[in-house]
Order: C-alpha cells, then sequence, then structure tokens
C-alpha cells in the first residue's frame, strides 16, 4: 500500500482514500462508511456542517476537492518530504494564518535558525506585531507616516506574522554548495562542499524551558531566543524531527481590548490541582497540571478541576488555593479573576466539600504541601532551598523542587530521610554572596516579564523627598478614603515600607501588580512594556489621585518668568518641567511661545553607524610536527547596514587572510551555529542578526581547489603502501565484474593449491554496508594506481564532546572548528591523522605523558609504588582544575579561563604543549596507541553513527546506542551523504588542554576597548540637547502676516523640576527595521548642568545622578535593570538591582551603552519647593 501511496499522483489520491474506507469493496462509500470516514479524519475537515450521505466514486472526488485537505493527510506517509518541500509547506502555514486561529505552539529560535539555513527560507516579522518599545502614540503616528501599515482585523493574529522577502536569499552563483563555482579571480575554482546545510536533529526547547513543566523561560526575547508558530506548521515540523524530551509548549490567544488584536498570551501560570477526602485530607493519588490564561476567573479553574475528577455536582465543593510557603485561601468570588488574586506558576488549587478546610501540613511526613525547606539532595548531598511539590499515596516518599530550578532537577526522599535530610528554611544553605546582604537594600521578585515594573519602583522609591513621602504616608490627607478603590500611591507606599522595613533578600510586589492591573489596564497580564511609556503613565495616575481633593494654588501666568507656577501635588512638584516651544514668524519677527509639561524629557542620540565586532581567529595547523598557532582575539569596525561581504572584506584587512582561505561562523553552545561562507554576500549584516559587539569564529581553511590538492599531497606523504608482495590490512586498487576500479582493503589471503585468493573488502554501491569480495592475484594493483581521486571536498564539523556519568548524558565542550576532508577515497589513518592535526591543540601532552609513566610503574610493579602515588597525586591535583571545568561540566570555570590573556599566564604555560616525538612515525603511532585520548565517530544529519548505524542521541534508547569503541572505521567504506559531522568523544577529559582555550588579544581588540574606557566615541549631553534645541524651519500661517510665511521654530528648556529624568531615544525606524541605538554615552554622575539651553531666572540648577534604568535586548523585547545610589555606612555606594538580585556597582560602569532613563536629582532644592512640598503635604 505504501508504495502505491508513493507512486501515485495527485489527482489519483481521492481515489486511494476512497479504496481505503470502502469495507465491501462495492466502488462507493455507503452512509455507514461515510461516517466512520469522517469521524476518523475530522481534523483534515474544512468544514463539518454537511449532511452525511452515500457517496458515489465520482461525487467523492469532488466532495474531497472541496472538503478535505488531501496535502496534509498523506503527509504522514511522507518520511522526508525534502528542504523545498518543508520550506513551502511551513511558508504556506504561516501566511495563512487566520484570525480564527487560536492555538499556537513556541519554538526556539536557535532550533528555528539551524531549519531556516537548511531549507533556505527568510521571513522578517511583520512590523504590525506588538512590540514592547514603542507606546501607542508611536505607533499610530507610524501608521499616519506609513512607516508601518494599518492594522487590519482580517489578517489574523496582529496580521500575518510572517512575510517573505528576498526569496533568492542565497545566490546560486556565490554559494559554496554545488560543487564547482567560478571565484572572483577566473583562475580558480571553488571546489568545497559546504556543511552549513545540514538537517538539524530533533526540535530541542530546552532553552526556553521554564521553572514549571509546560512553563516558558522568562524575559527571553522574540525572534532571538524564541519564535510563535501556528498549530499546523507546529505539528508538521514535529513530524518531521520530532521534540527533544517532548518539550512543547502550546499557547492560545486572546482578544486585547487595547489593541484590538490578538495576543498570544505566553505566561498562562501553571496550575497544580487537587481533591480532597471526606474529611477534607488531600489525595495524592491523582493530581492535575494544567494551565489557564490569567483573564479568565476561577469559575473556569473550578470547572476544569471537575470535569478532571469527574464531581457530579460542583455545588457541594468550594475552591481553594495556595501559594507557595503560605496557607490554603478560601475563594470568596469565583467571579474574580486569576489576574485579581495573582495568581502565578506553582500555585496549589483543590475542591473541597463544604464545610471542610484543607490540610497544607502531613503528621505522617512531618512537612506541607508547597512549604519551603532546606533539603539535602540524594546524589549531590547538596542542601538546596526546595518547595514540597507531592507525596507518594502512601506518604512514603516526598517529592520536592528545587526553588527557581528547572522541574526537570525535582528529585525525591524516602520519609523516613526527613529527619536527616530536611530542615526549616535558610538553617543548612551555605550562605549567599555578600552582595545579597546589602543592608537597607532588598529586591522584587520578577512576576513574570515584570522587570520594568520592578525597575521603575526601584528608582522611585529611592528618590530623595518622595521616598520619605512615600515611606511616612503623608499623602493620606490628600485621597479619599473608599474601600473598593485602590490607589496606586497607597501601594506604592507599601511596597517601598517592606523594601525598608523587610530583612529578607527580596519579595513579591503582587498587590501593586494588581493594582496596576486595575488602574493602568493597558499595562495589565505580564506582556513586555516600555519602561518609560509604564513611569510616565504612573506618575501622572498618582498625580491625578493626589489632586481630586485639592484646589489649584494660582492660575497660570503669561509672563515666562512667572509662568512656573506652584504645582498642585507633590508628584507634579518634584517631577514635572516644562519646555517652551518658540516660533519666530521670519518675514514680522512675530514671536509665539508654547508651553509643554513633562514627567520624563526625550532626548534624542546622535547615531554612529560604526558598530565593533569581535572574532576569534583559528588558524590551521600546517603538519603533525608544526608548531600550534594561538588563538588570537580580533576587534574590526563595520557599519551596522554593511553588506556581508563588507565584513568579509574587514576580517580579511586584519587577519592578513585571504577571503578564499577562511570560513566565519558563529558558535553556540559549543557548536558551530552557523557558517557564512554559503550566504549571499550581498546581503546586509543586520538581516542575518549580526549586531553590535557580536563575538563571531573565522577558521583558516583552504577554499580553492589548488590549496586544497596541496594540503591532501601533503598528507598522503605521509603514509606508504605496499607496491607488490601484498599482505593482510593492505590498501589495494581491485577491478570487480564489471572492469570498473575501485579502492579495498585486503581482509584475509587464502592459499589454496599454491595459488592466493584474496578477501577484500570494499564499499557496496549506494550502501553503507560492508562488501567482501575474493579475488585473484593479477585483479590486484597498487593503492591509487588505478583509481583517481576526485578532486572534491567537504568542509566539515568536528565538535568536541565527553560522557558525564552524573547526567548520562554526551555533553558538548569547548570549542569546535572546521577540517577539509576529501569526499572520497581516504583510508582511516589518513583521516586520524587529517583530524588530528588541527585537534592536536587541545591535547595535554604533558599529562599523558605523567599518565603513561604512572601505569608504566603500576604494570611493571616497581618497588617506587610510593613515588608512584605521589606522582598521582601531583597530577590528580594538577588536573582538578581541568576535572571541575571539562568532566563535571562546570561552565562558570570554563569562562573564567577563556577570559585569561596571554599576560595572566604563568611563564611555562605561555606556549601551548605539544608533542615533542623524534620522528614522524612515532607521532602517527600514538595517534594509534591506547593511549589516544579520544575515538572519532562520523554522524549523519539525525546524529546516527555512519558505522554502526545506531545513534548517538541522548534521548535515544539506551540499547540502540552507539558504543563508539568499534566504530573509528576507514571512510571510504561508508556511504557518506552530503551533510555529515564528526565528533571526538574524550575517553579522558583529563587530558583535554584546557589553556587551548586561552586567547591572546590582538591590538585592534585592545585599541576597540582602550577607546572604550578611554570614553571616547561616547555620546555626551552637549550632543543630545545641541539636537534637542536645534533651530529648525518650518513654513506656518503666520497670524500677524495673514498668509504663509517662513519661521523658525526652537525648543528651549523652561523649568527644570527637582527631579529630572532624562529619557534617551534608543528606538528608531529605518528601512521597516525597529532597530536600537546602542551607542555608549558620557552623562555625568554629578554636576549637570542645563543652563545654556534653559531661559528664565533661575537657571543656574545643578543636577546630581541618583539612578539609572538599564536595558538589554534588541527592538522588539528585552529585560530591564536598575543601579541606584544608597547610603551605606556614611558611604555613597551604587546598587545594581536586578529584579531580586541584589549587587554593587561600580561607579565608573554605572552609564553606558545599556542606560535608557536617568534620574537626576538638584543639588539644592529651592525654598519655593520645599514651602510646596510641606504645605498640605
Amino acid at each position: 500500500m505504501l508504495s502505491v501511496i508513493f507512486n501515485s499522483e495527485e489527482g489519483d489520491r481521492a481515489e486511494i482514500l476512497l479504496a481505503f474506507y470502502d469495507f465491501d469493496q462495492d466502488g462507493k462509500l455507503s452512509k455507514s462508511e461515510m461516517e466512520f470516514f469522517i469521524q476518523e479524519n475530522r481534523q483534515y475537515l474544512q468544514k463539518t456542517d454537511f449532511e452525511v450521505s452515500e457517496m458515489q466514486k465520482g461525487m467523492f472526488k469532488i466532495w474531497i476537492d472541496t472538503n478535505f485537505n488531501l496535502t496534509r493527510y498523506f503527509e504522514i506517509f511522507e518520511l522526508l518530504p525534502g528542504p523545498l518541500k518543508e520550506r513551502e509547506r511551513i511558508k504556506e502555514m504561516l501566511q495563512s494564518t487566520s484570525a480564527s486561529s487560536q492555538k499556537y505552539y513556541v519554538i526556539s529560535y536557535k532550533w528555528w535558525e539551524l531549519w531556516r539555513f537548511y531549507v533556505n527560507y527568510n521571513f522578517v516579522n511583520n512590523p504590525k506585531r506588538k512590540i514592547a518599545h514603542i507606546s501607542i502614540v508611536d505607533i499610530e503616528e507610524m501608521e499616519e507616516q506609513k512607516i508601518i501599515a494599518p492594522q487590519q482585523d482580517d489578517q489574523g493574529v496582529q496580521g500575518s506574522q510572517f512575510e517573505e522577502k528576498n526569496e533568492d536569499l542565497y545566490n546560486p552563483g556565490l554559494t559554496l554548495n554545488h560543487g564547482l563555482h567560478e571565484s572572483l579571480h577566473g583562475s580558480q575554482f571553488y571546489i568545497i562542499e559546504n556543511q552549513t546545510s545540514i538537517r538539524p536533529g530533533s526540535i530541542d526547547n530546552s532553552d526556553i524551558q521554564g521553572e514549571y513543566e509546560g512553563e516558558l523561560k522568562t524575559n527571553i526575547l522574540n525572534n532571538h531566543d524564541y519564535l510563535i508558530l501556528p498549530e499546523a506548521a507546529w505539528f508538521s515540523l514535529v513530524q518531521w524531527y520530532g521534540c527533544y524530551n517532548n518539550l512543547a509548549y502550546k499557547r492560545r490567544s486572546f482578544h486585547d481590548e487595547r489593541t484590538k488584536t490578538q495576543i498570544v498570551d505566553l505566561y498562562p501560570p501553571v496550575l497544580q490541582g487537587y481533591i480532597t477526602t471526606n474529611k477534607g485530607e488531600l489525595s495524592f493519588k491523582r493530581s492535575y497540571k494544567f494551565m489557564v490564561n490569567l483573564r479568565k476567573s476561577m469559575h473556569h479553574v473550578m470547572h476544569k478541576l471537575v470535569k478532571k475528577f469527574k464531581i457530579k455536582n460542583q455545588y457541594d465543593y468550594q475552591l481553594y488555593y495556595m501559594k507557595v510557603n503560605e496557607q490554603w485561601t478560601l475563594v470568596e468570588d469565583m467571579d474574580l479573576k486569576l489576574l485579581d488574586l495573582q495568581i502565578v506558576s506553582g500555585t496549589f488549587v483543590t475542591l473541597v466539600l463544604k464545610g471542610k478546610i484543607p490540610k497544607s501540613i502531613f503528621q505522617q511526613v512531618g512537612c506541607g504541601l508547597g512549604q519551603l525547606y532546606d533539603v539535602q539532595h540524594p546524589i549531590s548531598n547538596e542542601w538546596l532551598l526546595c518547595i514540597v511539590n507531592g507525596f507518594s499515596e502512601d506518604f512514603s516518599v516526598i517529592r520536592f523542587h528545587i526553588q527557581k530550578e528547572s522541574y526537570q532537577r525535582d528529585f525525591y526522599i524516602p520519609s523516613t530521610e526527613r529527619a536527616l535530610r530536611i530542615y526549616p528554611p535558610n538553617s543548612k544553605q551555605k550562605q549567599e554572596p555578600n552582595y545579597f546582604l546589602i543592608p537597607h537594600h532588598i529586591g522584587l521578585l520578577n512576576l513574570g516579564n515584570t522587570c520594568f515594573i520592578n525597575t521603575v519602583l526601584q528608582c522611585l522609591i529611592n528618590t530623595p523627598v518622595f521616598d520619605d513621602y512615600l515611606y511616612k504616608q503623608a499623602f493620606k490627607s490628600e485621597i479619599q478614603k473608599n474601600s473598593k478603590f485602590t490607589y496606586l500611591i497607597e501601594e506604592l507606599s507599601k511596597v517601598a515600607i517592606r523594601l525598608k522595613d523587610q530583612k529578607d533578600k527580596a519579595f513579591a510586589p503582587e498587590q501593586f501588580k494588581k493594582a496596576i492591573d486595575h488602574n493602568l489596564p493597558s499595562f495589565s497580564g505580564f506582556e513586555q512594556h516600555d519602561a518609560q511609556e509604564f513611569l510616565n503613565m504612573l506618575l501622572d495616575t498618582m498625580s491625578d489621585e493626589l489632586k481630586k481633593n485639592l484646589q489649584k494654588k494660582s492660575s497660570v501666568q503669561s509672563n515666562i518668568n512667572n509662568s512656573f507656577e506652584q504645582f498642585e501635588t507633590v508628584v507634579k512638584e518634584l517631577f514635572t518641567g516644562k519646555t517652551v516651544n518658540t516660533l519666530i514668524c521670519q518675514n514680522c519677527q512675530y514671536k509665539s511661545q508654547k508651553f509643554e509639561e513633562y514627567y520624563t524629557l526625550s532626548l534624542p542620540i546622535p547615531i554612529n553607524d560604526e558598530i565593533p565586532i569581535f572574532i576569534i581567529l583559528f588558524k590551521k595547523c600546517l603538519s603533525l610536527q608544526s608548531e600550534i598557532p594561538p588563538l588570537d582575539k580580533y576587534g574590526i569596525k563595520v557599519s551596522k547596514y554593511a553588506l556581508l561581504k563588507d565584513l568579509f572584506i574587514a576580517i580579511e584587512k586584519v587577519t592578513g587572510i585571504s577571503q578564499q582561505r577562511f570560513e566565519l561562523t558563529e558558535i553556540y553552545r559549543n557548536q558551530i551555529h552557523r557558517q557564512f561562507g554559503n550566504l549571499n554576500p550581498s546581503i546586509p549584516i543586520r538581516q542575518i542578526g549580526l549586531k553590535a559587539n557580536q563575538l563571531l569564529h573565522v577558521f583558516e581553511v583552504a577554499k580553492v581547489v589548488k590549496d586544497a590538492e596541496d594540503e591532501f599531497q601533503d598528507l598522503m606523504s605521509m603514509f606508504t603502501y605496499r607496491r607488490e608482495n601484498f599482505q593482510t590490512f593492505d590498501y589495494v586498487d581491485i577491478e570487480d565484474r564489471l572492469g570498473d576500479w575501485r579502492h579495498g582493503q585486503i581482509i584475509s589471503i587464502i592459499d589454496k593449491n599454491h595459488e592466493k585468493n584474496y578477501k577484500v573488502q570494499i564499499k557496496k554501491q549506494n550502501s553503507t554496508l560492508q562488501n567482501i569480495q575474493t579475488f585473484h592475484q593479477y585483479q590486484l594493483q597498487p593503492f591509487r594506481s588505478r583509481v583517481q581521486n576526485q578532486k572534491k571536498f567537504n568542509l566539515v564539523t568536528v565538535t568536541n564532546r565527553y560522557y558525564n556519568k552524573a547526567t548520562e548524558q554526551y555533553e558538548k565542550f569547548s570549542f569546535p572548528f572546521l577540517i577539509l576532508v576529501p569526499s572520497s577515497h581516504l583510508t582511516l589513518q589518513e583521516f586520524q591523522a587529517l583530524i588530528y592535526i588541527q585537534a592536536k591543540r587541545f591535547i595535554d601532552f604533558g599529562y599523558l605523558k605523567k599518565k603513561s609513566c604512572i601505569q608504566k610503574m603500576q604494570k611493571e610493579k616497581v618497588q617506587f609504588y610510593n613515588g608512584a602515588q605521589d606522582m598521582s597525586n601531583d597530577l590528580h591535583h594538577s588536573k582538578k582544575y581541568n576535572a571541575q571545568s571539562v568532566y563535571l561540566g562546570q561552565a562558570e570555570m570554563r569562562k573564567s579561563s577563556y577570559r585569561r590573556t596571554e599576560q595572566d599566564l604563568e611563564p611555562n604555560q605561555k606556549k601551548m604543549s605539544r608533542p615533542n616525538y623524534e620522528s614522524l612515525q612515532e607521532e602517527l603511532n600514538f595517534i594509534k596507541s591506547n593511549d589516544f585520548p579520544y575515538k572519532i565517530k562520523i554522524l549523519d544529519q539525525n546524529m546516527n553513527c555512519l558505522a554502526c548505524e545506531k545513534s548517538t542521541s541522548n534521548s535515544c534508547n539506551r540499547y540502540n546506542v552507539c558504543n563508539g569503541y568499534s566504530c573509528e572505521i576507514d571512510p571510504m567504506f561508508l556511504q557518506l551523504p552530503q551533510n555529515y559531522c564528526i565528533v571526538l568523544d574524550w575517553i579522558d577529559s583529563l587530558a583535554f588542554n584546557l589553556f587551548s582555550t586561552v586567547v591572546s588579544h590582538h591590538e585592534t581588540y585592545q585599541q576597540l576597548i582602550e577607546n572604550k574606557n578611554n570614553r571616547k566615541d561616547r555620546v555626551t549631553p552637549d550632543q543630545c540637547f545641541s539636537i534637542l534645541t536645534q533651530e529648525e524651519k518650518v513654513e506656518i500661517n503666520c497670524d500677524k502676516c495673514q498668509s504663509k510665511q517662513q519661521a523658525i521654530v526652537k525648543l528651549s528648556l523652561g523649568h527644570t523640576p527637582n527631579i529630572l529624568i532624562l529619557h534617551l531615544k534608543r528606538f528608531q525606524y529605518r528601512d521597516g527595521y525597529l532597530e536600537k541605538i546602542e551607542s555608549d554615552i558620557d552623562f555625568p554622575l554629578r554636576s549637570l548642568n542645563l543652563k545654556q539651553w534653559q531661559i528664565g531666572q533661575n537657571s543656574n540648577k545643578i543636577y546630581d545622578l541618583y539612578a539609572v534604568a538599564n536595558h538589554f535586548g534588541n527592538g522588539q523585547y528585552g529585560h530591564y535593570t536598575s543601579y541606584v545610589l544608597k547610603n551605606i555606612d556614611q558611604k555613597d555606594v551604587w546598587v545594581h538591582c536586578d529584579d531580586d538580585q541584589i549587587k554593587p556597582q561600580q561607579a565608573e560602569k554605572v552609564v553606558s551603552q545599556y542606560t535608557y532613563l536617568l534620574f537626576y536629582r538638584i543639588r539644592e532644592i529651592p525654598t519655593s519647593s520645599l514651602l510646596n512640598l510641606t504645605y498640605n503635604h
């Protein structure tokens, strides 16, 4: 049947479908057969509102064409549709997303990028999609200016999320994908089959998984960390590739009243539901984990539990919820939304019979569900702060969840060990680092993309005068008491009191978030928003709350020197400034002025098109006995609008290596994530995601015929092959029965009747299976005498890997690299030597020498046992650093070693250890010895070993896993696919030379860093204010001239507030892209004077910086943190607040390229302001 499907035409598939369900084989579908067909294939129907009746063959074909998705149905029979078909199908699904679509899946952007490069599919996100850093006003302005198209209700989820752009992204005349391509010089030809379009493995969403099952990691970036796909596209990708660990993140969309569009709910809370017995005790026989939209009511939660636990009469039950480390709370008002109750992931819910109260502490085990404890891990014996996440039915086992860690790290402890392993919280854990213990300053927990709120809160609560106003609640006389109304100023005051009085290191501002949801609906939920827009709305709303019972103290005067009146509220008195727009008619010199208030003064940033990019250069080793070249780090500057070829030219200039001799790559998670050599060189670098301070890796490889041939000839010259009197395991050329000459290896020799017959292993055509045939002596010729090597090479990725016994998984480590591999006719010893020439930089030969010496002493049982033991101990201690960083995978230690430069090393470490062999043969013997530290595996695109055809994937059944120790065979006997990779499985991870990852800094890199440290090229306040206040020529209708005239308009600073908040305009649209301006700035920490841009009598005000809001990310999504100035032990100390993480910050690093908002305080508050602040306040 499968062969019929595979060989069928599109038009024949309706007949095949009819044959499937024509059970009585009468050539038609009866009514009952038709009903069965519809029941089984409802998901493929275009509509369901039709009458079921008997179907004749012709009528069935017509009905199928209009009501059934044949293409999607027959996809289940198509194992691998190929990259072009994949691209077209996914493209069609993305573009056909309709407004009725509500189901989506979130996918890792890293995996998506691999797939996108594999199928040559380029897309851009629709600019109509909600962008966190653009205010609603900005969006409307851009629509009016036709920068972005107006939103259409019929375009689906905020319009089609994906648009095809530059479909011919890969120029066939310039790629290195398919054999020979003419180079720029004309006389040379590219001969490399580039491996950049390798088919990705299973969909891996592990880099975006959150704390709880089904939850996403917080503060991830769209088009950087994740992507949203329609349900149909997700299912197709899973069908083709599978999903690693079944990490699927299904999400639904909801209608947003503010933007009138559908928005995908990324962060619905993950709840854990239970049912109780008649005694009110929780039943742990069954639990139910589910997600609910925050905008749903508690009725919805109860309905899910009733349905799951099959409760007949739900009116006999009440709903309780319990947050982590709290007690059960009855839901009295079922109309309340989850948003109102601030329900977060990890919350427990249960149905309880009326009149009963659920228990949280269980006497059987002496601990409670959802409570925090210090628990000793059963394997590592480390003390961890954990949440009790469940029990077995008989309470014999307790399940623990490590706070803020992935649910995959949950573990179990027998209840009999609770006295030894479970203690009250914060009693057994190691002391936190000192930076968590900054006096009188604690952090705020992130409730789910609420970093923008936490950042603004930290800056406002640490504002001089205003902090005391909030702490003493001086506003209470100014607001009306209304039990049904929640005041933002009151909730902000509670947060300020909590931050000042609480001794813990962090707390969750849930009530303040609830007040925001009620008072500022545009910031409700857990979507990302712009901090400056939120700050303006917050200050304006609090001011409105305060002025409801106040009367204006004075009216606006026309005279500019007297126009800056007393403000109505404390908020306005502290934070409100005014700008003056002066308009002068060029004809009659008529002057008019307009005053505008502001809370945050937005400053334009001069745009510097040049961005720094850093590269690490891997120079290749030339031969077995050549010196190992060091790793060099370079710094280059290119325009952010440069083309890829401009970047290649810049790299060629600083490294001195021709473009025909290097490959540019991006490394992610210790493997080559992208290669840029096969892209169209005319593509803009920003279109492929390259941005400022990007770290790229350049590998020196030969990419033209002559260089590649010369290298291969040098490799072959290291080995000699017998020309006559062939012996076992000799390589020969043989003539097969068809008269074709092929390579082979003699397996055995049979001497029969004084005539020798040779059993020779050859590669079976179009198969990976070995083929052994018998030949006579006259059919054998010297190796490579009759078969000519093809002039064709592959650029192959080589990755370092080891097997972690603790996790029972393979883990990649250190740098990968690229080698040039002949497409065929390569022997095993040549293959080993080819890899070893470049991999020897990673081998610690000093360690291997000591290890060999110890093994030799132990083997010979010499009497110097103590000496050997001392040497072994010395070896162990010297490699302890390597063992921790490589074998145990301590990433932080690898990072610290990576940052070390050549100047940091001891004199005897400056040059990496290299083999000191007396002869070439001795070094070749080492490669084949038992002391050699790694084994080579050749894997296909699905991570299957090409030698044994077993998997090397971590998710594979362990009985079908490649063992690796018998898989080093001659590549000439393997049918190598177009895309394959090589892994080096390190048998002894201590033999890895950690100092091989140490990078030397080239002068170009040092110059860029020096310029940054010396504040060169930084944006100054003079530059920003000069652009803000520069004169502009406009055309106006002059009231005095009664005609159109040329005029000059200029903005000046009028009244500057006591608290000056400067907003740097870091986001701009250019060519359809929302870009972030990442220019570094040089604003003063003290003594900012705005006199030259200000008018009025009191214009000589001096400001000092006390807080900064930072933005990390891109033009779509990002993360906010803050720096605040605290007085600790009579000293001014800058403190970095990253949600709940608090640590000191160096003063010289407070202002940077990430600065978004600057909070300045006036050095001396004017007497008039002091009177205003104390009068009625």
